[in-house]
């Protein structure tokens, strides 16, 4: 893996980055719904950017806490979401950011169109697209450990990706005919630990999970226009129930867990 997403700050990753940004090293970032100005503001992270030496995406929120809890997870439609408004906030970036750096939607799945006016925020993109040529994504996680399919633990969900890439352009299609997506999993892993080893009903969690799941990731291998981040590098809890050390490649030692 030498694709990693962060939030939106200068700091030791970004160091490392710098110094392995030969390797073509990349970094998805959050341009997160928040007041502060490192939080939304499009010109800071214009700034930030000038010192990064290696391939950036960002994702464009369209909520923030507390309105929505997970920006990516739940994709573009809950929360008080305001179409006008990301309309706006994509045109302000677009205007402020070079047009190398490719923009993500958080998306989800094919069902967010049903419930908000997603279709002018893809014609919206489109429309810059045609005018700059700037790269679009959109961004959804893939936790088959919690919700499926049942192909057993620590499967890599192949067929699954390649079905969702392929809603996207469905999508595309649909509401913004000549627009080119791709498709970005944002997060997705294997815990090598949750609840005391119960199986949520695909598999349970364990070391030996996490590493066929983290291997199967890295063989990974498609034509379309795909990318997979891994969840997650450390071992802090991050508050799904499965506790400390849960979700980490490395323990709380510093140790590669594989």
């Amino acid at each position: 893996f030498r694709a990693f997403k962060s939030w939106g700050r200068g700091s030791s990753v970004t160091d490392v980055l710098n110094t392995y940004s030969s390797s073509g090293t990349s970094l998805l970032l959050n341009i997160e719904w928040g007041t502060a100005e490192w939080e939304s503001s499009c010109s800071y992270f214009a700034n930030l950017f000038n010192g990064y030496n290696f391939n950036i995406k960002v994702q464009i929120d369209s909520c923030g806490w507390p309105s929505c809890s997970n920006p990516t997870e739940g994709g573009f439609c809950q929360g008080n979401y305001d179409v006008s408004s990301y309309v706006s906030k994509l045109a302000e970036c677009d205007s402020l950011l070079d047009t190398n750096v490719e923009f993500v939607i958080p998306w989800q799945n094919a069902n967010a169109a049903a419930s908000c006016d997603y279709g002018t925020v893809l014609q919206k993109a489109k429309s810059i697209q045609d005018s700059n040529g700037r790269r679009f994504s959109l961004s959804g996680t893939f936790y088959n450990f919690f919700h499926g399919p049942s192909i057993g633990a620590g499967a890599f969900p192949t067929t699954n990706i390649n079905a969702l890439y392929s809603s996207v352009q469905a999508q595309a299609s649909q509401y913004a005919s000549g627009l080119s997506l791709g498709l970005r999993v944002v997060e997705t892993g294997w815990p090598s630990q949750c609840d005391n080893g119960a199986d949520k009903g695909y598999g349970a969690a364990s070391t030996s999970a996490l590493c066929n799941y983290y291997s199967e990731a890295k063989e990974y291998s498609t034509s379309n226009d795909v990318m997979i981040y891994w969840w997650i590098i450390d071992s802090r809890d991050v508050g799904d129930g499965c506790g400390d050390g849960a979700w980490g490649l490395f323990n709380s030692a510093g140790n590669f867990k594989c």
